[in-house]
């Protein structure tokens, strides 16, 4: 193919790991506030076509309802993009400690060190 635009379709997976790509490289507020966030410096600029719309929702009922995150913390809804403009980042309690604001209940699940459990 010679190089251009091409309108292209995606297949649920292609589309799952690109938005997983994405939220560890840019929507999760650790990654913005460690300053490798895409989005750094950029919320409220309109970044990606004005036809692009992310977020995340857990009582989504078209989507993985999870209520929850692994603290406990009920989930937000979090948009990313919203007509093409960048929006927020996602917080655990850590992140939104360190921000000064609240959890938006997206904690992951702990990491356990190998020297504790081998």
């Amino acid at each position: 193919m010679k190089p251009g635009e091409y309108d292209v379709i995606l297949e649920p997976d292609a589309v799952h790991e690109l938005l997983s790509f994405l939220g560890h490289l840019g929507f999760h507020g650790l990654a913005f506030q460690e300053g490798r966030s895409f989005f750094c410096n950029r919320l409220g600029e309109r970044m990606v076509d004005e036809q692009v719309t992310i977020y995340d929702d857990g009582m989504d009922p078209e989507g993985l309802q999870v209520p929850f995150d692994f603290e406990g913390v009920p989930k937000q809804k979090v948009i990313f993009f919203e007509e093409g403009v960048a929006r927020s980042v996602t917080h655990d309690s850590f992140t939104a400690g360190r921000s000064g604001v609240r959890s938006t209940g997206h904690a992951l699940i702990p990491r356990t060190p190998k020297a504790l459990f081998p």
